[in-house]
């Protein structure tokens, strides 16, 4: 017998876990509003596949690109949070919600 052999996703810092939208938005809700001060214009939001390894950084696998999207534009438009995404993303790997 050959002992099971498990694959390991990388995700970035220990921090990464899969979540869906309405857990990936009330972690970024709950982590913000506990900062001093609690002010989502002072909080960078972006999607990535590749997650960055930035001290102070928190991320989340989003369920689906559309989450993330989602996610992303809510605390941009709707909390006032600056957007980070610079990569051409689409909706055919992992990827990861971030906040710093």
């Amino acid at each position: 017998m050959h002992p099971h052999q498990f694959s390991v996703m990388p995700v970035g810092t220990r921090e990464s876990i899969h979540m869906n939208r309405q857990s990936i938005t009330q972690a970024i809700t709950d982590r913000v509003e506990s900062a001093k001060p609690a002010d989502y214009s002072l909080w960078t939001i972006g999607v990535t596949y590749f997650p960055n390894e930035r001290k102070k950084q928190r991320e989340w696998i989003a369920d689906s690109f559309s989450d993330a999207q989602g996610i992303e534009s809510f605390f941009i438009n709707q909390k006032g949070m600056k957007g980070g995404t610079t990569e051409d993303l689409n909706d055919h790997k992992t990827v990861y919600v971030y906040i710093f």
